[in-house]
């Protein structure tokens, strides 16, 4: 079985790689019918899900960036005594 490794190397973000793997992994553990071809019939539900993520088998939206607060002058006036 291939090492845990190859699978980071074409990841951009490993934060949403993990997240989207651990929510399939819970689709999977639930019933859901995998997206790719498992590799043998004992193959595990993360390395799987895994690979669906890799694959561009699994969807995802990413929100829109929300706008920095504009902090007023006034609020920034601190006084110490």
């Amino acid at each position: 079985m291939e090492s845990l490794h190859v699978f980071y190397e074409d990841v951009e973000n490993m934060y949403m790689f993990i997240t989207l793997a651990a929510q399939r992994v819970d689709q999977l553990y639930r019933g859901a019918r995998p997206r790719v071809k498992p590799l043998t019939p004992d193959e595990k539900p993360t390395v799987l899900a895994m690979r669906e993520v890799l694959a561009g088998k699994v969807r995802y939206e990413t929100p829109p960036s929300l706008p920095r607060p504009i902090m007023k002058e006034q609020s920034m006036n601190v006084s110490f005594m």
